[in-house]
């Protein structure tokens, strides 16, 4: 991307994860060609500690909701349903690991992460659209 593109888009938001999404989205808005390379691989690493995950799940909930603001497809209230989905989905869901701890284990870390970030979502909703109508994110 050409720097001077880059300026015109407005750069990084600071205030949101999901940050190279929007710049998609507002390069696609802009009028600009935007491509997706097969090829690309990416590499991350994971923290291990429960609570930096947690935390980290729930910035991406502030970022859902600008990127859900950008593609025009907010819906507080479905947030709301899938987050009650993932409480019960700990407890309901039939075993189809070796051992009980194995599924405790993979069941709640993932349904945890999830419920974080669908109650980021919905906690932080409307200061997140205000911060978007206030850095003028479009």
């Amino acid at each position: 991307m050409l720097k001077s593109v880059f300026i015109e888009v407005g750069g990084f938001p600071t205030y949101f994860t999901g940050s190279d999404s929007l710049i998609l989205y507002k390069l696609q808005y802009l009028g600009y060609n935007v491509k997706f390379n097969e090829k690309q691989k990416v590499y991350r690493e994971f923290s291990t500690n429960f609570f930096v995950l947690i935390k980290k799940h729930w910035k991406y909930g502030k970022g859902d909701i600008a990127n859900d603001l950008f593609k025009n497809q907010l819906n507080r209230k479905k947030k709301m349903v899938l987050c009650i989905k993932h409480v019960f989905g700990i407890f309901i869901r039939i075993p189809k690991y070796k051992s009980f701890e194995n599924y405790f284990i993979n069941t709640f870390y993932n349904n945890s992460v999830k419920i974080a970030r669908y109650v980021s979502y919905i906690v932080n909703y409307r200061s997140v659209l205000k911060k978007c109508q206030d850095i003028e994110i479009f």
